[in-house]
């Protein structure tokens, strides 16, 4: 759906050294989007983004908000 798409294109973005893609790869996996929840996994792409608490926070927000928007079910 919606959310592979969505995740196969941050795949690249982040491939490329996109830093935000990286962050939102991290959202994916701590709520649950296109892949099952794992926090490990999470973690990890936060911190090779290498972004600061607050930027992370920041994409975090507008990750849920778009996802919310959008009608998809978080794992939560």
């Amino acid at each position: 759906g919606d959310s592979v798409e969505a995740l196969r294109a941050r795949t690249l973005a982040a491939s490329l050294g996109v830093k935000s893609a990286l962050c939102t790869i991290g959202c994916h996996y701590e709520f649950g989007v296109a892949v099952p929840r794992n926090m490990d996994t999470a973690r990890r792409f936060y911190l090779e983004s290498g972004l600061s608490i607050a930027k992370i926070d920041r994409l975090k927000r507008g990750f849920l908000k778009s996802t919310v928007a959008q009608g998809k079910n978080l794992k939560m």
